[in-house]
């Protein structure tokens, strides 16, 4: 009867830690994520994200179609859609998943 108790008790705090992790890596990704400007090619990843708006191709000004990363530009297009074009908008998916990711490490 302890063993099984041991065992809840065991199992609870496990979600509890588990729970508390998910909340600070919801607070440190999600805290000051559209306060930065774009950097390097998140650029190139928010003109792709238009073009997949408009045209439905990650196509890019100059009318190249931009096949870098083009699985990341769908999804990332789905928060802009919503949230419309700002850095955190771009920046949400990414954030999103790696929250995601903290209960299988």
């Amino acid at each position: 009867m302890k063993a099984l108790r041991g065992g809840r008790l065991a199992a609870a705090s496990v979600a509890v830690v588990l729970a508390l992790l998910c909340g600070l890596a919801i607070y440190l990704r999600f805290a000051r994520l559209g306060a930065l400007s774009l950097r390097a090619d998140e650029g190139f990843s928010f003109l792709a994200v238009r073009g997949i708006l408009e045209h439905g191709l990650p196509q890019l000004p100059s009318q190249l179609v931009y096949w870098k990363s083009v699985l990341y530009s769908y999804v990332a297009a789905g928060p802009v859609a919503v949230l419309g074009t700002s850095e955190f908008a771009l920046r949400a998916s990414a954030a999103f998943l790696s929250v995601c990711a903290v209960p299988l490490v």
